[in-house]
């Protein structure tokens, strides 16, 4: 922050706070994309809707990797995440997080047809 709005009185912080919040509400939708960077962030309702169903083949792979999982069973994205240790670090959007689940499942136990079953409750 520069030193000249470090010295800023209350009154004159939230007159600056008005004028940004009516600059952004001016805004139209694509110059919003612009300032933001084009981010779409994913909401945790949305992220932890998100289900997994593996079959039975990959069931029977990653056994015999020592995890545990039960053939067609409906696992909520949070669990596949816990029990693979998968990192979402950049990640924002719920798209690049199901990316960086299936890319992970497919790197590190050749599962190429794993996909997130979010139709699934």
């Amino acid at each position: 922050m520069s030193e000249e709005k470090k010295n800023l009185t209350e009154e004159e912080r939230k007159e600056l706070k008005e004028g940004l919040k009516k600059q952004i509400d001016e805004m139209s939708d694509e110059e919003l994309d612009k300032v933001a960077g084009g981010f779409e962030m994913w909401t945790p309702g949305v992220f932890f809707d998100m289900r997994y169903k593996f079959t039975e083949e990959e069931v029977n792979k990653l056994s015999t990797l020592g995890f545990k999982l039960e053939p067609n069973q409906v696992y909520k994205i949070d669990e596949v995440i816990k029990i693979f240790h998968i990192d979402l670090i950049g990640a924002h959007t719920t798209k690049e997080i199901e990316e960086r689940v299936e890319l992970f499942l497919k790197n590190n136990f050749g599962l190429s047809g794993c996909k997130i079953d979010s139709s699934v409750k």
